[in-house]
């Protein structure tokens, strides 16, 4: 019995310079992918680190302007009191202490739908606190802080809790208004009077480590 061998002279396979080729086009695909991924998560984290920064900007200056807005002011009771100054050097360094009235909406009776606001005459402060490490040229910036008593006495400027209220701040200087004008001090038990309004200054380091300046102008009820 005699056995024919065919020799095949075509291949189902891929040759070796085939397979070269296609690994380099994937990798230069794959690295297309990556690079496009890398740089959009890049985008988002740092879209999403200036989003929360100026979203707790917004924040502070809303509690600030609510506080100086509703600045409790009553000519008939002493200890009410309304004093700021600023400690200038090579930054301001603004700090105030003041009596407020703190509202909130809570239910108290009544229909669900309606809401019956609430409120106490609290004593309030702001100043800056110095952090305890410096940035990365070297700088000490500093805590906006926020005091504040359930009690209102003759030591204006202490008593109650203190919390952070901002992070990274270079400086803040407090404005006080009067009759169109502005002054960088203000003592209502020497004045006999609250200002009119707050202009409030604030210099923060944003996420690129840029000095971004916030200013706001609140104006105080004094018809209460």
């Amino acid at each position: 019995m005699k056995f024919h061998y065919k020799i095949r002279t075509t291949s189902d396979g891929f040759t070796l310079i085939e397979i070269l080729v296609a690994t380099a086009v994937s990798s230069i695909i794959l690295l297309m992918v990556y690079t496009a991924h890398h740089s959009i998560i890049q985008a988002v984290n740092s879209l999403s680190k200036t989003a929360l920064f100026y979203e707790h900007v917004n924040l502070a200056l809303y509690r600030m302007n609510s506080d100086f807005s509703c600045a409790y002011f009553d000519r008939y009771k002493e200890k009410l009191f309304f004093i700021g100054n600023n400690e200038y050097g090579d930054k301001s360094l603004g700090k105030v202490d003041f009596v407020s009235i703190n509202t909130a909406d809570q239910l108290i009776a009544g229909k669900i739908s309606e809401s019956i606001p609430t409120s106490d005459v609290i004593e309030v402060g702001y100043f800056l606190k110095q952090m305890e490490t410096p940035d990365k040229e070297g700088n000490y910036l500093y805590y906006l802080m926020r005091r504040s008593d359930i009690t209102y006495d003759d030591d204006t400027t202490n008593g109650g809790d203190s919390f952070v209220l901002l992070s990274n701040v270079v400086d803040c200087k407090f404005d006080f208004g009067v009759a169109q004008k502005y002054t960088d001090k203000w003592d209502s038990k020497e004045y006999r009077r609250f200002p009119n309004s707050v202009k409030t200054t604030l210099i923060l380091k944003n996420p690129y480590g840029n000095d971004e300046k916030f200013i706001i102008i609140t104006y105080i009820n004094l018809s209460k």
